[in-house]
């Protein structure tokens, strides 16, 4: 669990130049503000609310080479950012006491604005691996969309990725979550 290869191999660590591939990683918000705050009301009600405000993260085109990947061929970041990040949350709670009794009634509602914004995009332009050179070649420079076209034309099976630059994540739909407790 929580295993993964990124950064293992120096393929991953140089651009199509030759040179350090550099630039902002996927966790990148250079701007962030939250708001947290509840109000207990006195006839027995809270309502909660928290808010969140972020800049989008940082996405970049990569390719597989060897069975490397990401390959971060024109730097990471190349591609801009995501969308800004807004989502707001509501709490809403009630207690009711009967004698030595409480019941309360909850409402929580994630994403109450119902925003439908794209929190990531696919980056791998070609669904295989790009292959045909060597070690030499890879750290001298090259052209990704130069050999691409030479493997294609080679009789290769390298495919383009059709979903490239389509968003693959958004930021999930409106929910409520409904909760009764009784304590006695």
């Amino acid at each position: 669990p929580n295993n993964n290869r990124s950064f293992d191999s120096l393929y991953q660590s140089y651009n199509q130049k030759g040179d350090w591939a550099f630039g902002l990683l996927k966790t990148d918000r250079p701007h962030v503000a939250k708001v947290q705050g509840s109000y207990d009301m006195p006839w027995g009600t809270t309502v909660g609310l928290f808010a969140i405000f972020q800049s989008g993260i940082p996405w970049s085109s990569y390719l597989s080479w060897e069975g490397y990947s990401p390959v971060f061929f024109a730097d990471r970041g190349d591609m801009g950012r995501t969308p800004f990040y807004t989502r707001l949350d509501l709490s809403l709670s009630h207690e009711f006491r009967i004698k030595n009794n409480r019941i309360s009634l909850n409402a929580n509602i994630s994403n109450l604005l119902n925003s439908d914004t794209v929190t990531d995009y696919w980056e791998n332009v070609w669904r295989d691996d790009i292959s045909g050179f060597s070690d030499q070649q890879f750290f001298a420079g090259f052209d990704a969309y130069k050999l691409a076209a030479q493997q294609k034309a080679d009789g290769s099976t390298l495919r383009d990725n059709p979903l490239f630059g389509k968003p693959y994540g958004r930021l999930g739909a409106r929910s409520v979550r409904l909760n009764a407790r009784l304590s006695f």
